[in-house]
């Protein structure tokens, strides 16, 4: 599936940056690619430290909300956010079919 260039390079560099860059211990970081009901899921999580924009409304996840709003308009959505158990998680759904 084609999918907007670099539209996770914001949501690894923030797991690098926040979890990664504030940890002194071993960090993963994954990427996951998802197909569900006609969704494409995306997702980038990491278990590192909780982050300070706990709600997801940074300066890179606000220029990727943006990008998905103009292209896809309502059909896409960036949810992000802490996970349950530590770590963060952001998640991009995409219109696909």
């Amino acid at each position: 599936m084609l999918v907007p260039r670099l539209i996770l390079q914001p949501l690894v560099e923030n797991a690098v940056k926040y979890a990664l860059g504030a940890s002194h211990d071993m960090v993963t970081i994954r990427i996951i690619a998802a197909t569900t009901h006609r969704r494409l899921a995306l997702t980038v999580e990491d278990d590192g430290c909780s982050r300070n924009d706990a709600a997801g409304f940074g300066i890179g996840l606000a220029n990727v909300r943006e990008r998905l709003r103009l292209r896809y308009g309502a059909a896409a959505e960036l949810i992000a956010g802490p996970r349950a158990g530590g770590g963060y998680r952001a998640q991009i759904a995409l219109p696909h079919g």
